[in-house]
């Protein structure tokens, strides 16, 4: 039988799609044990926008209540399905009678399990002992698992509370859990780690390639609002004054006053942006290893720290077999793309990388290589300044970044033998 297709639009709008959705753990299946599991309810959850201009209009989330449990799925932040970015998903409806399908836009749910949390329990006795308190709970925690600081800390502060032989079994018990903490780092898992997030090769459109919601969500980028605020509040005065002190970074510093541009962010999102790079860039030069003690990571939303915990520290095992994010040279590396990318989008995909350079003390050879690895383009720019075009001017590089994407791999092969003059 021949089937003829016609694309359809829904009639509560062109903007609306219809739910498909997939479970992550579980599938519906038929009558098992007397109960008929088909009987699961689904439920579409609108966002109230008055605005059209407002991107949030088109936040769906699906409920599904089932015999055993409930399932949720969102189209929107860090539980969104990425399929979306780089698949279409239509419907079609076949009348078997006239052999005519009807075709209709469908957007792709994740449903994961929804599990109600508990109320906070009272704290329970120890050994039929009074409750212990908040300072005792984490004197225990310093004494097992903190470091050697938090531990000096607290014998201090313990000294006239507490025998001499006490604190003499506390400090023989910190020595034998400072041996069993391991001295080196497994090799960490290249397969496992992806430096480069998820890409459209085949877009024509640039901000199509690397799309902003695969490296800092709108939910993400909300949570900045008010760190964002302060950079387009800022006066004429306050930026000479941040220049002086060199309180910001250079890249974020050269874009002040907000004005429109090239970028199609508006001035609220490259704000947020802004502020989100200045994260980065402070984390990118640190020392530290882990998380803890990191003193920009302690001044941003939780939200925020708990994205850069999950998406760029990189989770290693140690030799006694626990599991910890450590921030390594991969890590650094995967920064450095994100920096990158977001520049590009602040910028409208044309972004100079001498204040980066001078952000985050990268080399000129080593940057270049970033940016071929992203499939971008470096471009000479004289300075006029500081000479044009006469001998010896001052140059500048300009990262370049257009759709098609295309990346040029480095030959692995023999040097080419260069001849002689």
């Amino acid at each position: 039988m021949a089937v003829s297709v016609t694309y359809q639009q829904l009639e509560s709008g062109a903007d609306e799609k219809l739910p498909v959705v997939s479970f992550s753990q579980g599938k519906v299946s038929g009558v098992n044990n007397g109960v008929d599991w088909n009987q699961t309810s689904f439920k579409v959850f609108k966002r109230r926008s008055g605005s059209e201009n407002d991107k949030r209009r088109n936040w769906r989330i699906v409920a599904a209540r089932g015999h055993v449990l409930d399932y949720v799925g969102y189209n929107y932040g860090d539980q969104a399905s990425k399929a979306d970015a780089t698949s279409k998903y239509m419907v079609g409806v076949l009348d078997r009678s006239t052999g005519k399908m009807k075709a209709y836009d469908a957007q792709l749910f994740n449903l994961k399990p929804w599990v109600k949390r508990e109320a906070k329990r009272p704290a329970a006795a120890i050994n039929g002992n009074t409750p212990l308190s908040t300072r005792e709970k984490s004197d225990r925690l310093i004494e097992t698992f903190g470091s050697n600081k938090q531990k000096r800390a607290m014998h201090s502060r313990l000294k006239n509370k507490i025998s001499e032989d006490s604190i003499h079994k506390a400090a023989t018990t910190a020595a034998e859990n400072a041996k069993e903490l391991p001295v080196e780092l497994d090799e960490p898992d290249l397969a496992s780690f992806q430096l480069l997030p998820p890409s459209n090769k085949e877009t024509l459109i640039p901000s199509e390639i690397y799309r902003l919601e695969h490296i800092v969500s709108e939910t993400l980028l909300e949570d900045l609002e008010e760190k964002g605020k302060a950079l387009v509040d800022a006066s004429a005065e306050e930026i000479e004054k941040w220049k002086k002190e060199e309180s910001h970074p250079h890249f974020v510093l050269e874009k002040l006053p907000l004005s429109p541009g090239k970028s199609l962010l508006s001035i609220k999102e490259r704000a947020a942006v802004l502020a989100y790079m200045t994260v980065l860039m402070q984390l990118f030069i640190t020392r530290k290893r882990t998380a803890q003690g990191i003193p920009v990571l302690t001044e941003v939303p939780h939200s925020i720290k708990e994205h850069i915990s999950e998406t760029l520290f990189q989770e290693t095992s140690t030799a006694s077999g626990r599991s910890q994010r450590y921030l390594t040279k991969l890590s650094k590396s995967r920064i450095m793309i994100h920096l990158l990318l977001l520049a590009l989008h602040v910028d409208g995909f044309e972004t100079m990388l001498d204040p980066l350079q001078k952000d985050t003390g990268v080399s000129q050879t080593i940057m270049h290589r970033y940016v071929r690895s992203l499939g971008g383009k470096t471009k000479k720019i004289q300075d006029k300044e500081k000479g044009g075009s006469t001998p010896g001017a001052y140059s500048k590089y300009q990262m370049q970044l257009t759709a098609p994407l295309t990346i040029v791999t480095r030959n692995t092969g023999k040097p080419a033998k260069h001849k002689r003059r």
